[in-house]
C-alpha cells in the first residue's frame, strides 16, 4: 500500500479501487481453467483489499490461445516443459518480442540479454554456456516479467512429519 501511494495512486470514494490521473489501477485475468478459479477468488479478493481491480475473464482453450497468440491479455497463467540444453533466445530475445504467436508472452526487451543471448548460441562448451545463462536469468530475475509458481494436482489438507523429513 504504502509503494501504491508512493507512486501516486489514490483511492476513488466511490469505487475503492485506486486511480492515478484519473485512471483506475485494473487489470483482466486470462484464464483457461475452471479449477483455478478458487485461487484467483482468494487473489481478487487481495487485490481488491488494497484497491487493485482484478476482472477474470474464462475462456476456453481455443480462445484462450486466439488472446494469447494477439498478446490480447493483461495477466494469464501459462506452463511450458524445459529441454536438455536451454536456448533463451524464442522466450527472451527482443526481436521475439512482438512476433504473433512467439513465446515472448511478456514482450521483454533487454539490449543486454539480447547480446548474451546471441554470445551463447557460438558456445561449444556446456560450462561457458551456462554461466551465460546464468547472467540471463540474474537480469530476468531483477526485471520480474514472470512470477513464478508451481502447481500439483492436488489439494492438501492435512501434513503429517511422520519421518522427521519434510
Amino acid at each position: 500500500r504504502a509503494l501504491l501511494r508512493e507512486a501516486g495512486y489514490r483511492p476513488n470514494p466511490a469505487t475503492g479501487i485506486l486511480e492515478k490521473e484519473g485512471r483506475p489501477l485494473s487489470f483482466r485475468f486470462l484464464t483457461r481453467d475452471g479449477s483455478a478459479e478458487k485461487f484467483l477468488a482468494l487473489a481478487n479478493a487481495s487485490f481488491r483489499e488494497v484497491g487493485i481491480d482484478m476482472r477474470i475473464e474464462r475462456k476456453d482453450f481455443a480462445a484462450w490461445m486466439r488472446d494469447m497468440d494477439a498478446y490480447n491479455f493483461d495477466m494469464t497463467w501459462a506452463s511450458w516443459g524445459g529441454i536438455l540444453f536451454r536456448d533463451p533466445e524464442d522466450m527472451w530475445h527482443s526481436r521475439e518480442a512482438d512476433r504473433p504467436s512467439g513465446n515472448n508472452l511478456t514482450g521483454f526487451k533487454d539490449p543486454r540479454v539480447d547480446a548474451l543471448i546471441e554470445r551463447q548460441q557460438t558456445m561449444f562448451s556446456a560450462g561457458e554456456r551456462n554461466a551465460v545463462l546464468r547472467e540471463i536469468d540474474a537480469i530476468l530475475t531483477e526485471a520480474v516479467p514472470y512470477v513464478l509458481l508451481w502447481n500439483i494436482n492436488v489439494t492438501r489438507l492435512l501434513h503429517w512429519d511422520a519421518f522427521g523429513m519434510p
